[in-house]
């Protein structure tokens, strides 16, 4: 292995190019013979900090999964609520700098505690995932959908109007109660209720958060109701 190349081959990994560059250039002389135990003892410096590179950048991926895997819902493969919380503090900051608006839907499966009574708790889990599927499948790439509890989910309709936000989560609300899984004596009819409100760079995260759980459980008492909420 010749000191002359060892920089350029490494370059390609900038902490460990630069340790090798600086190794060289204090061990270097021009025109310098170097005898075999001092070569053996280069290399295995520059082997050694090749290595300690690899270890690092093999950490920082492991913390990055671990990270990853303590904001997403195991369930529904859908980010948890502290995924959640991650990610609107970064979009509450960009609308802030880019005057933008949205709208945030709080998504309650309406007596869910009665399809585990009466289903058992894994067809209740097929449910929440297919209710995790179909608002996936009914929203933009640039939406965040979120399992915040047990049978709760949230999604953010990123840069668009409290109109145009309306009138989608209540498509969304409409293909929700729509749909059935199983037949016959089996058959689960989901339903779902909604609470919207709309946000902008000025908005509090819990003040909005809160705004649109208060208005989905304020559509859950109507429905039982069978009545529609002012605004809905």
């Amino acid at each position: 292995m010749s000191l002359a190349v060892i920089p350029e081959a490494l370059s390609d990994a900038p902490m460990v190019g630069r340790l090798a560059t600086e190794i060289v250039r204090r061990f270097s002389f021009p025109d310098a013979n170097y005898d075999g135990e001092r070569l053996i003892l280069l290399e295995r410096i520059i082997d050694f900090a090749a290595n300690a590179e690899r270890e690092i950048q093999e950490q920082r991926e492991k913390i990055a999964e671990l990270e990853a895997l303590a904001r997403t819902d195991e369930l529904t493969g859908l980010i948890n609520r502290r995924g959640l919380e991650a990610a609107l503090e970064q979009l509450l900051s960009a609308a802030n700098r880019h005057d933008e608006e949205g709208v945030i839907c709080y998504i309650d499966v309406d007596d869910f505690k009665g399809i585990n009574d009466k289903h058992g708790h894994a067809r209740g889990d097929k449910v929440l995932q297919k209710v995790a599927e179909i608002i996936s499948d009914h929203v933009r790439l640039d939406d965040i959908v979120a399992r915040v509890g047990g049978d709760e989910f949230v999604v953010v309709l990123t840069r668009t109007s409290l109109r145009n936000g309306l009138r989608k989560a209540k498509e969304l609300q409409h293909t929700l109660d729509a749909t059935v899984i199983g037949k016959g004596c089996n058959t689960i009819r989901i339903n779902v209720s909604l609470g919207i409100q709309g946000y902008d760079g000025r908005t509090c995260l819990a003040d909005v958060m809160a705004m649109a759980d208060h208005a989905m459980y304020a559509d859950k008492r109507a429905r039982k109701l069978s009545l529609v909420p002012i605004g809905l």
